[in-house]
């Protein structure tokens, strides 16, 4: 299905977002696929359920216990730096109290809530992603990314293997060391401290700064810190716990496929895909020389691989193009994608 720009600048959409505190740009292209903030269109992509009935559940078990840790931390931040109680702010968001603004009350930052700021952010990071990248006290098995990675993987390894075992009947490889789901969740990881400690952490310092400063009250803080660090960034975890998960499901396809011999692999688009998505699918490329979902099309990515021994169309060319993270597709791409689906 092509997704026209009509149909992602809606403003029921937009002003979804933007109560639930998104920052969207409004000169965002549709056909733009942000690591930082979304895009309308990734907003729209993130509506659409998986096409598997275990990686929906996945998707939400895994997305409500990297919730619940941000609802912690934000607790504990509004805590250390003696801003209003979370439900609190939760109110005052949904009515927009004025009475607020007018409060004699000034928010104070010392240096020993700086301090206190810092641990949340390290512990949160700790919880988050494990000893082996954050150096602290939490082990991988127990933190929660590493945890619900390794689940997905598992999927797309039992899902990988059906496949194979089609094909070639039951002479399958099991896979026990996979280098690739392991290098998933290293990078996703670092991927994670890098926002929190290296991003996060020193604007939030900043504002914090500069609001008391100004003199603004601790509510006003509070919800800045709601909208910025806490709940308001729902949608950056939802990405994490749908996209991510899907790069563990390659990382699965990716080590059977390899430890099995596969030749040849197709792709296999979701039925509502978008144009980039449905443009790949059905085409056939050598194993490792083609597109991987979500890492060469777009978050919330729900396409899968289709192992092949003898293709029954042209292999197409090694896909050269660079990831959407490192460059936006331009709306020439997209439109060239829309007109030659199934060409």
């Amino acid at each position: 299905m092509y997704v026209g720009t009509d149909e992602i600048y809606d403003d029921v959409l937009k002003h979804n977002s933007l109560v639930n505190g998104l920052v969207i740009p409004d000169d965002m292209a549709f056909c733009g696929y942000k690591t930082t903030t979304p895009s309308f269109h990734e907003l729209e992509l993130a509506n659409r359920k998986h096409r598997w009935p275990e990686m929906q559940s996945l998707h939400i078990d895994f997305f409500n216990s990297l919730f619940r840790e941000v609802t912690e931390v934000e607790d504990d931040i509004l805590a250390v730096l003696n801003l209003p109680k979370l439900n609190e702010v939760r109110e005052s968001i949904m009515y927009e109290d004025e009475q607020d603004i007018e409060s004699a009350l000034k928010f104070k930052y010392t240096g020993r809530m700086e301090r206190e700021l810092t641990k949340e952010f390290n512990e949160w990071i700790e919880e988050l992603i494990g000893t082996d990248l954050a150096k602290k006290e939490v082990t991988l098995q127990e933190a929660t990314y590493p945890y619900w990675m390794v689940s997905a993987g598992s999927v797309g390894l039992k899902r990988t293997q059906q496949k194979i075992r089609r094909l070639i009947g039951d002479r399958v490889f099991p896979v026990v060391n996979n280098d690739y789901l392991r290098a998933v969740i290293t990078r996703g990881g670092s991927r994670i401290k890098t926002r929190l400690a290296l991003e996060y952490l020193p604007i939030v310092r900043k504002h914090l700064k500069v609001m008391a400063k100004e003199g603004r009250n601790p509510m006003q803080v509070a919800r800045w810190i709601h909208k910025n660090v806490g709940e308001g960034q729902a949608w950056y975890w939802n990405r994490i716990a749908r996209s991510e998960s899907g790069l563990a499901v390659n990382g699965a396809y990716n080590a059977s496929a390899e430890r099995n011999n596969i030749p040849y692999e197709q792709w296999s688009a979701a039925s509502d895909a978008c144009p980039i998505c449905a443009y790949l699918d059905g085409r056939i490329w050598e194993r490792g020389n083609g597109p991987e979902p979500v890492s060469s099309s777009h978050p919330f990515c729900r396409c899968d691989r289709s192992p092949i021994f003898v293709p029954e169309k042209l292999v197409e060319q090694p896909w050269r193009r660079t990831t959407p993270y490192d460059r936006m597709y331009t709306p020439q791409e997209l439109e060239y994608f829309r007109v030659n689906i199934n060409s």
